[in-house]
């Protein structure tokens, strides 16, 4: 697949503030990850982030969009060649590789999910593969802690999450090359678009603070240049459902890949970034500070919970989960115990089962006899209860120097509703006991 980048680079702070208030600063880690490619080393680029970066886009593929007018992506509705991933990986071995397969791509983007499952997931799906350059996209995902992270030392706030995941990545590799695409939503309703702007604002603000390269997708879209045939009016589209809110069409894919494509060019052409500020000296608190994840196959089976064959990804074979298993309960009442040592706990879950629909039933989890969430899904969710999806927080309070017991369990539903529930893991913080 061929892309050429728009010829004339412009200078990559205009895409947050003046140029007037930029200050040019050195990025080692890109001049590094240049000297590897010319030396025709190996180089792997992962992608972390959502449904965005996963690939998803407007749906249904053809239609009539929410102006009334039809419009048919068919022909480009494949992630794994039309996604602003797919093309800006194929940009980067079209004029970058010295060799045939110079360039591996890591696909760690899971739809529907934040930074804090991120920082969760980091070491065995990102650090594990040992990245040179690196993807953080979770600005649209992270909307549900954007207020909470107006503090910027709050529990759960992006700013800790983020620092997490990148201090463990310099930690594992000090040269890895960072980048940030800042993505956006759909302008129809200015108040929906509103949620999401808290979120997409810290994002910027922690790259700015820790000289992270980033990509505000709301200026590509809406401000600059846009590629032929690409318009406002098209970046996003399909009716107004939720979906097509935060998923770009194809075309609104490529112009995204475009605009990072002219970003990383000019950062291996010039090695450089503008940012407004010197460096923040040190990293936020991290949360999760020392996270464990536990997949799927190293969870207690019996009572009802079996591990069973995960084909949520198994047709994309960049994918690190491509070949995970899950959990699977369709038994009401089935159960399972963990026990572990800790302060937080979080569940990954699975969303959708190829064949069988959505997730459904509803999931009590305790700690130490106590309950600590109850998730349901989307048509049964009452007062107190949380969404069975594949974020699901339970406890970051706990006690780290003495054992815990996690207890969970498939509650029936009244109406008969089958139970179909399936985890990918659980993640478990172990901060070190002072």
């Amino acid at each position: 697949m061929s892309m050429q980048c728009i010829a004339v680079l412009m200078p990559i702070m205009v895409l947050f503030m003046g140029a007037s208030s930029a200050l040019e600063y050195a990025m080692p880690s890109y001049a590094h990850l240049q000297q590897k490619i010319d030396a025709g080393e190996d180089i792997t680029v992962v992608y972390l982030g959502g449904s965005i970066t996963y690939g998803a886009m407007t749906y249904p593929p053809f239609g009539t969009n929410a102006a009334g007018k039809p419009y048919d992506y068919r022909a480009e509705s494949d992630p794994e060649r039309f996604s602003w991933r797919a093309r800006t990986f194929a940009w980067l071995r079209e004029n970058y590789e010295k060799r045939p397969g110079q360039f591996r791509m890591v696909n760690a983007a899971v739809g529907a999910t934040d930074s804090e499952l991120g920082a969760y997931r980091l070491a065995r799906h990102v650090l594990a593969y040992k990245p040179d350059l690196l993807f953080i996209e979770f600005a649209i995902n992270d909307n549900g802690v954007g207020k909470l992270s107006d503090n910027p030392e709050a529990d759960r706030s992006i700013y800790r999450t983020l620092s997490s995941m990148v201090s463990r990545v310099r930690e594992a590799n000090p040269e890895a090359a960072v980048f940030i695409p800042v993505s956006t939503a759909r302008r129809l309703d200015p108040a929906v678009f509103a949620y999401f702007q808290p979120a997409r604002t810290h994002h910027m603000r922690f790259a700015e603070m820790f000289h992270l390269p980033y990509l505000d997708i709301q200026q590509v879209f809406y401000e600059m240049p846009l590629p032929e045939g690409v318009t406002v009016d098209n970046v996003f589209d399909g009716p107004a459902n939720a979906g097509c809110g935060v998923h770009p069409s194809p075309l609104g894919h490529r112009a995204y890949a475009e605009g990072v494509c002219r970003a990383l060019e000019d950062l291996l052409t010039r090695h450089r970034f503008d940012f407004a500020k010197p460096r923040r000296a040190a990293w936020f608190e991290p949360y999760p500070r020392n996270p464990r994840f536990l997949p799927a196959e190293e969870l207690p089976q019996g009572d009802g919970w079996v591990s069973r064959e995960g084909k949520a990804f198994a047709q994309m074979k960049t994918h690190v989960c491509r070949t995970s298993d899950i959990l699977f309960t369709d038994r009401p009442g089935s159960r399972f115990t963990l026990p572990f040592k800790g302060t937080a706990v979080y569940l990954w879950g699975q969303q959708h089962y190829p064949g069988l629909g959505n997730i459904s039933g509803r999931l009590v989890v305790s700690v130490d006899g106590v309950r600590r969430a109850v998730f349901s899904d989307g048509d049964h969710r009452v007062a107190g209860d949380q969404l069975l999806q594949r974020m699901m927080p339970v406890a970051r309070d706990l006690e780290p120097a003495v054992p815990h017991v996690l207890e969970v369990t498939a509650s029936p539903m009244d109406d008969g509703t089958p139970t179909r529930i399936g985890l990918h893991g659980i993640g478990i913080d172990q901060p070190p006991v002072p």
